[in-house]
């Protein structure tokens, strides 16, 4: 039986140096900056989108996506209150409907654009979650934050042309097949976001 060539796996390929998030960790990984340059290159992407990177274990949050019942809230106070209170946290919370989801989707897919913040689930939907300006929470699991880059990777022009059109067939983003080095790359850039949370 011939193969389907839009089966076979894509030739890794570097990331898209164009954006200025992406160049600062090429940076990084090649000896030629800092992280400090990628975590401030970040934060005005952050800012920019009204999206926040949180990362830290989470246990008590995975599962529904949440909105504040009165926005807005300081989401970065209400996850520390999650460990002390968890019933008072509640108090603030209730689950995201479809227009705080529309709201939200449309806010993440420009950050993506912006970031090309390609790590596969293992790497970042452990340990990460994202908040938006209003006080919103989001999760997402392995699988779940794999089949949302793949989707995102599918309708960015960009990515399309450089993987081939691999991601017309599948549903889950594994970042060793699509980005060349990945691995170094994936900590390079989960470094930054530990950094940017740790200041």
């Amino acid at each position: 039986m011939p193969s389907n060539s839009i089966n076979k796996l894509p030739t890794p390929v570097e990331l898209n140096r164009e954006i200025p998030f992406v160049k600062a960790v090429y940076d990084v990984m090649e000896g030629k900056g800092d992280l400090n340059t990628a975590v401030d290159i970040l934060k005005q992407q952050e800012l920019a989108h009204g999206l926040f990177i949180h990362y830290e274990e989470f246990d008590g949050l995975w599962g529904p996506n949440l909105m504040p019942k009165q926005p807005p809230v300081d989401a970065t106070k209400m996850l520390a209150l999650i460990r002390t209170d968890p019933d008072k946290f509640m108090e603030y919370y209730v689950e995201a409907d479809d227009a705080a989801d529309k709201n939200f989707k449309l806010k993440l897919n420009r950050f993506l654009d912006d970031t090309y913040m390609v790590l596969d689930g293992s790497y970042f939907a452990h340990d990460c979650l994202f908040t938006l300006d209003d006080g919103s929470i989001r999760t997402f699991a392995v699988g779940e934050w794999g089949a949302y880059l793949a989707r995102w990777a599918k309708q960015n022009p960009w990515m399309q042309q450089a993987l081939n059109n691999y991601f017309n067939e599948v549903n889950t983003f594994y970042g060793d097949v699509v980005v060349k080095d990945y691995y170094t790359w994936a900590t390079t850039a989960l470094a930054v976001i530990e950094r940017k949370c740790s200041k």
